[in-house]
């Protein structure tokens, strides 16, 4: 289970390094951490989902798998989006707290 670890350090490079703001790493690692484990957990959920779906033959393989990809990679981007929501709420109440307006 080190993977959500992984998973968080990955998110927090990400999120560091692929904004057009200057960002510190403290206010990265919140998200990062929440990236990491929501991307642990759909990488558990998938293979049950998978393994549970009743099996087609020909087309419905193919559809089937397709439309299970694309499902994992739109959430692997919600994922991503809501580890930025996380980042940005910390450092906004982090301001907040210390009197910046900003």
């Amino acid at each position: 289970m080190v993977g959500w670890l992984d998973g968080a350090i990955i998110s927090s490079v990400i999120f560091m390094f692929v904004t057009n703001v200057k960002v510190r790493l403290r206010d990265v690692i919140p998200g990062g951490i929440a990236a990491g484990l929501m991307l642990e957990m759909i990488t558990l959920i998938f293979p049950l989902y998978i393994a549970n779906s009743p099996s087609f033959t020909g087309f419905g393989v193919v559809f089937g798998v397709l439309m299970v990809l694309l499902s994992f990679f739109f959430f692997l981007g919600l994922i991503t989006v809501l580890g930025a929501c996380v980042n940005a709420e910390v450092a906004e109440r982090r301001r907040s707290r210390a009197g910046g307006l900003g």
